[in-house]
């Protein structure tokens, strides 16, 4: 008997090339729209299965606007493979 399992996100191609890559800091950019920010989203799921509970990372935008922009999505992510907002003061 086998279980359907929603899926929370799928790469597209260059999302995939960017979470497979071995080398770990990686240039990747393209138009508004073209999935760097779902890019770098998987890349941290990749490893944060990689290093547990001793993952660490950090995402760096010129505005505030858009690193709101990256934690919406993320909230839209993370909690299907188990992640939980905390809220904390943005300086």
């Amino acid at each position: 008997m086998s279980v359907a399992v929603p899926v929370a996100w799928e790469a597209q191609e260059r999302q995939g090339l960017l979470i497979s890559c071995p080398i770990e800091d990686v240039l990747f950019g393209g138009a508004r729209g073209g999935g760097k920010t779902d890019g770098i989203l998987g890349d941290w799921i990749s490893h944060q299965h990689a290093y547990g509970k001793h993952a660490k990372g950090i995402i760096f935008r010129r505005t505030m606007d858009e690193l709101d922009e990256v934690i919406a999505r993320s909230m839209e992510i993370f909690p299907a493979v188990g992640g939980k907002w905390r809220a904390s003061k943005r300086t």
